[in-house]
């Protein structure tokens, strides 16, 4: 891949084979709260009353702006590496299941820009329990997905309480080899699901091992 040198909060620079984006959820709110702040600034100028149909129109433009945003990453000549929180939703006949968390109907289109989205679980208790993606899609997993069906229903990234450090750039090696060449992966989980750590382990990619 192009290796890109973009910063990172520890002031450093980093050469990465792609892009990495933690997290998607963030990236959303900011700009949720954007188009808060500039719908506000609209309605007080021209004395709209707060129930107006003026919010149903930022709220449209908030969901186009984010797919437009990852329709441009996705278009990209490089991996994108990005991390999403976790939220548990319900369906109309009351079926939980997991999903994207983020507000509106944007959530719903993120997938379509990713290669990959990963859900991550955990097998067994303590701290040496085994840990996963899952990719295959089922009632519970409604945006799981692994477009080419190459990676089986799960994706181990912690063995015997041991990390696989090569856990992304074999996928990434996997999705190179059916001819994708900078396939873009989502992951998704609660907080201290293991979402930062499989980030990681892309420095396999950065030495150029993937």
């Amino acid at each position: 891949t192009e290796n890109r040198i973009v910063p990172n909060p520890s002031g450093q620079e980093l050469s990465l084979g792609g892009v990495i984006i933690d997290s998607v959820t963030r990236l959303a709110d900011y700009e949720l709260d954007a188009t808060i702040d500039r719908m506000n600034a609209q309605r007080e100028q021209e004395g709209k009353d707060p129930l107006d149909n003026l919010s149903r129109t930022w709220w449209g433009n908030y969901g186009d702006r984010l797919t437009r945003l990852f329709k441009m990453y996705a278009k990209m000549d490089a991996s994108v590496i990005a991390t999403a929180h976790e939220a548990i939703n319900e369906d109309d006949v009351g079926r939980r299941y997991r999903a994207i968390n983020m507000k509106g109907s944007a959530a719903d289109r993120i997938p379509e820009y990713f290669d990959v989205v990963a859900f991550l679980g955990a097998d067994g208790d303590g701290k040496d329990k085994d840990r996963y993606m899952r990719v295959a899609d089922s009632p519970k997993y409604r945006q799981a997905k692994d477009r080419l069906d190459v990676l089986g229903e799960k994706v181990p990234f912690v063995q015997n309480g041991q990390l696989r450090d090569d856990t992304l750039s074999q996928v990434v090696s996997t999705y190179r080899d059916n001819g994708t060449n900078y396939p873009n992966i989502l992951i998704v989980g609660p907080s201290g699901a293991g979402k930062t750590l499989l980030v990681s382990t892309l420095h396999k990619m950065t030495n150029g091992q993937s």
